[in-house]
């Protein structure tokens, strides 16, 4: 009787549980103010005067737009995978295929813009100057204000449909249970200023400031409590949850702050940099993206324990096969 022998290798990859932060070449150095991805492989950068993409997971960036007057975009918002928006101070763009190419729309008259969000392709809110949110249902062709004031807001979360909120200047916090039609103002005319916010249920969430304020709400924004993040420097725009543990926080002067038990305590990374961090964007499994100025871009490996990632080659020599791990 003839054998025959399989001999197969493998390899088994242990997930890292801390890593350091690497650097990521991107063609700009601009200011980088706002990161999204729309699933593990296709994500955008948007900074001063410039868009970029990526369509491999963050290894390589091409841009999309650019602008020739220093414009700051300093929010990104994509309702679905074809239709998006990115917002600058008198400046929306608009793009309906992907982020391909991009366009502009007009914004209600001279007003400065800071966040945009949109829950559908016609419906959405950008946020600025003036304590102001405005309100369109036909893709940004038209405007309306819905809340106006003496203060700056700057950001929005909508953890669903109908619950959304925005932060501002002078500690101050909107919220709609509606999908925007109405606002409620919660809190304001205090300190820190806010410019921050990431919920992951319609009750629970955080937002953050700066002198590396904090805080967490676990009623629907009702009520705050500080906590220790272990940093006075100023946290703008650079707020995620991964979940109910692991959150993060980017400022200036290359601050990147981490807790895995849902802000209890705080510990701070070795960024590699002391560019000011304007953005983050965390997948589930841990890995993220830090940008900010100078063309900063920065990555991970999973910081956080979680399942093995595993890929491999092969050869065979007749009926013997061996396996590489990669």
């Amino acid at each position: 009787m003839k054998k025959h022998y399989f001999i197969i290798l493998f390899s088994v990859i242990n997930a890292v549980s801390f890593a350091q932060w690497q650097k990521v070449p991107i063609p700009t150095t601009s200011k980088i103010l706002k990161i999204c991805f729309l699933d593990s492989m296709t994500g955008f950068l948007s900074g001063n005067s410039v868009g970029l993409k990526t369509i491999n997971g963050g290894e390589t960036w091409q841009t999309v737009f650019s602008w020739g007057n220093d414009e700051p975009f300093t929010d990104i918002s994509f309702p679905t995978r074809e239709t998006g928006y990115c917002a600058g101070d008198y400046t929306i763009m608009k793009t309906i295929d992907g982020g391909d190419t991009w366009f502009l729309i007009n914004p209600p008259g001279s007003f400065v813009i800071r966040g945009i969000h949109f829950l559908n392709p016609d419906t959405g809110f950008i946020c600025g100057q003036g304590e102001a949110i405005w309100r369109t249902e036909d893709g940004g062709e038209n405007w309306s204000e819905q809340v106006s004031g003496s203060y700056w807001l700057r950001r929005f979360s909508f953890p669903t449909a109908d619950t959304g909120y925005c932060v501002g200047d002078g500690k101050t916090v909107y919220k709609t249970t509606d999908g925007g039609i109405t606002w409620n103002y919660l809190q304001g005319n205090s300190t820190p200023n806010l410019t921050a916010i990431h919920f992951l249920t319609k009750d629970l969430g955080y937002i953050a400031g700066s002198n590396g304020y904090i805080a967490r709400t676990v009623d629907g924004g009702i009520t705050w409590k500080a906590q220790n993040s272990g940093t006075s420097t100023n946290i703008e725009g650079g707020l995620w949850a991964i979940d109910l543990s692991r959150i993060y926080a980017v400022g200036y002067n290359g601050v990147i702050i981490k807790t895995d038990n849902g802000g209890v305590t705080w510990t701070q990374d070795s960024s590699g940099t002391t560019e000011h961090l304007r953005g983050c964007f965390f997948f589930p499994s841990g890995k993220g993206f830090v940008c900010g100025y100078g063309g900063t871009l920065l990555t991970n490996q999973n910081i956080f324990p979680c399942m093995p990632s595993a890929d491999f080659t092969f050869s065979r020599v007749q009926l013997a096969v061996s396996f590489q791990n990669t």
